[in-house]
């Protein structure tokens, strides 16, 4: 039975031994690291029924948990002496530690000077599910650390009950991927995605991410493939009393990953993501502007939306994969931005434009090939339909006539563009899947314009939707004022 009377014991015969388990990078295949462990000398009895965890709940209960800590790091920083400057020691730490009456600040440092060892190849190391117990002691212990600068690790993610929000808040240089997660991870389809959601969340969120138990080959090249940072697994090294380098066979392992081409982990493209971006709304606003003070019709956020809204469903009721329908959704919301340079050519500069931005948002090359090629070829002019995200965008904007498009507030000065808008009282895109037929119905009032005045203007438009509903294997009809013209 586990009581403070072995604490005692241990502490004042300092019955502790560290060791050393190697942190590998992934993508270069040297060591990155080591994690100092901690080895209790307990009688035969007492190691059958005694955990590590146990003793330390045991020591803080009984008011000796810094006395226990100390004399852990001080070991564990000895034992490291000879570490190479560059190659980080990962320290783990109680976050109780700090409400103990003897926790003294500045002890680490009095070692790291006598043992020479940088403070910046230090990593303190706290597991979640402490930080789910007691928040508040978990920051101040995060914090105290930080404020000496030593950098920090979250230990054992994925088995607790924190979620990405509380991974924020806490901010960790380091993330270290629960075992359970990484067991036999290459039969799990639902634990790669895991993996998969965790690496984007440390690119995106600055952190680095290790994953720990990797127990096998194929655990090591599935984790390789995902793209995680570092390993740690008796795999790649048990832990030791010396520092010791990476057996020769892991060595041959990891070198044979490292020539077999990385998939390259994505961000996850959404019309969210995109409505938000600060960059893309600066571009359809300023062309929105230029537009109007050189008398076109409305082409802001409102048309965006519109042409994302029609291009989207378009390719949703003929029954494209949604992933294709969010593209078109995309698209449909960037296809004007080039109208922030000039109005001539502005698809083609909007495809340019569009390839910066998204390129520069870590996005597939597929998805933004055709988002690009779907902007850039939306003008009558210059441009055709040559695949369904392209066909849904011209659809989309051609059809977009209405009256609140005019901005010209005196109708005595109304261009033909003016007129043919102003005249639009309605106008609906039908989408007929089981007829393959795309439709739009628009009412003019006669008296403002003509269906002769539309055509003259919409003619070329009209024509570029036929083609492009071809390319969705449909046909394209077009009743005005009741009458079927084209």
């Amino acid at each position: 039975m586990l009581n403070e009377l072995l604490i005692e014991e241990i502490i004042k015969e300092e019955r502790i031994s560290p060791v050393y388990q190697p942190i590998v990078s992934l993508s270069t295949g040297e060591i990155f690291g080591y994690e100092a462990l901690s080895r209790f000398d307990l009688q035969r009895n007492e190691s059958d029924t005694v955990s590590t965890r146990d003793i330390f709940q045991t020591a803080y209960q009984s008011g000796q948990l810094w006395d226990l800590e100390r004399l852990c790091r001080k070991k564990a920083l000895e034992g490291a002496r000879h570490i190479s400057h560059g190659l980080k020691l990962f320290l783990n730490v109680s976050p109780n530690v700090i409400h103990d009456n003897q926790f003294r600040s500045g002890f680490t440092n009095k070692y790291l000077n006598k043992y020479g060892i940088s403070a910046t190849d230090v990593v303190f190391e706290l597991t979640e599910h402490m930080a789910i117990e007691n928040m508040d002691s978990f920051k101040s212990v995060l914090n105290h650390y930080r404020r000496q600068g030593y950098e920090t690790a979250l230990d054992d993610v994925g088995a607790g009950e924190s979620g990405l929000n509380t991974l924020l808040a806490l901010n960790p240089t380091y993330l270290k991927l629960d075992m359970e997660i990484i067991r036999d991870i290459g039969k799990h389809h639902n634990k790669r995605s895991l993996v998969k959601a965790f690496v984007q969340f440390a690119n995106t969120s600055n952190t680095i991410l290790i994953a720990e138990g990797i127990e096998t080959e194929k655990e090591l090249a599935v984790l390789s493939e995902l793209g995680v940072d570092y390993g740690q697994g008796f795999y790649l090294g048990r832990p030791e009393p010396q520092l010791c380098p990476l057996r020769e066979d892991v060595r041959e392992t990891l070198s044979g990953l490292l020539r077999t081409p990385r998939k390259t982990i994505y961000q996850p493209l959404t019309l969210k993501k995109i409505m938000k971006n600060d960059e893309i709304n600066q571009y359809i606003d300023s062309g929105n502007l230029f537009l109007e003070r050189l008398g076109y019709t409305e082409h802001s956020r409102i048309h965006s939306a519109k042409v994302s809204c029609t291009a989207g469903k378009i390719l949703a009721e003929l029954n494209y994969p949604e992933e294709e329908v969010e593209l078109a959704r995309i698209a449909g919301y960037m296809h004007d931005i080039g109208n922030c340079v000039n109005r001539t050519d502005h698809a083609h500069t909007g495809g340019i434009l569009a390839f910066q931005i998204l390129t520069g948002m870590n996005i597939d090359p597929a998805e933004i090939a055709k988002i690009v090629g779907a902007i850039g070829n939306h003008d009558e002019r210059t441009g055709c339909a040559t695949e369904p995200i392209s066909a849904a965008l011209i659809i989309a904007d051609k059809t977009d006539v209405r009256r609140n498009r005019v901005r010209n507030p005196e109708k005595t000065d109304f261009d033909i563009h003016d007129r043919v808008n102003y005249a639009a009282v309605s106008s609906e895109l039908q989408i007929r899947p089981d007829k393959k037929e795309i439709q739009l119905d628009i009412e003019l009032d006669n008296e403002i314009c003509s269906i002769m005045d539309y055509f003259e203007i919409f003619l070329e438009r009209m024509l570029m939707c036929r083609r492009a509903a071809e390319v969705l294997g449909c046909t394209f009809k077009l009743i005005a004022n009741g009458s079927q013209v084209l």
